[in-house]
C-alpha cells in the first residue's frame, strides 16, 4: 500500500536540503511529488474505498478535484492554480531552467497543501 504522508515528508525534506545546495531544478522536481503526495494522503484519508489516484500535475490536478469533497480541508485550495509550471517531464530539461522564483512558489503551495492534508514534518 502506498505510504502518501511517509513520502510526502521525505519529498519535502530532500526537496529543502537541495535547495538549500543550490540544486534547484532537482528541488524542484522533489516538491512537485511532495505536494501530489499530499494530495493523494488526503484523498485516501476522506475517501478510503477510492481507487488510489494516479498522474502527475498539472493533470492530476483535475483528477484530485475529482476525489477531493467539500468535507476535505484541502477542498477550497485545490480550486486554486498551484505548482504553476510544474511538470514532470521537466526532469529532462537541462539544467537551470527552474529558477530559485519558481521554487519558492511551488515550496508555498506545497508547504499550505502539506498542511491541509494532516502532514506534519521537517516543514
Amino acid at each position: 500500500m502506498e505510504q502518501y504522508k511517509d513520502a510526502a515528508i521525505r519529498h519535502y525534506t530532500d526537496a529543502i536540503l537541495l535547495q538549500d545546495a543550490n540544486r534547484i531544478d532537482n528541488a524542484g522536481h522533489l516538491i512537485g511529488f511532495s505536494a501530489e503526495c499530499a494530495i493523494k494522503h488526503d484523498i485516501a484519508s476522506v475517501r478510503n474505498s477510492v481507487e488510489r489516484p494516479k498522474g502527475h500535475f498539472p493533470d492530476f490536478m483535475g483528477i484530485a478535484r475529482k476525489h477531493i469533497n467539500k468535507r476535505s480541508s484541502m477542498y477550497e485550495l485545490l480550486q486554486q492554480d498551484l505548482l504553476i509550471g510544474w511538470r514532470v517531464d521537466r526532469r529532462y530539461h537541462a539544467t537551470g531552467q527552474t529558477s530559485a522564483a519558481e521554487l519558492e512558489s511551488w515550496i508555498k503551495d506545497t508547504r499550505r497543501l502539506l498542511g491541509s492534508a494532516g502532514i506534519k514534518g521537517r516543514q
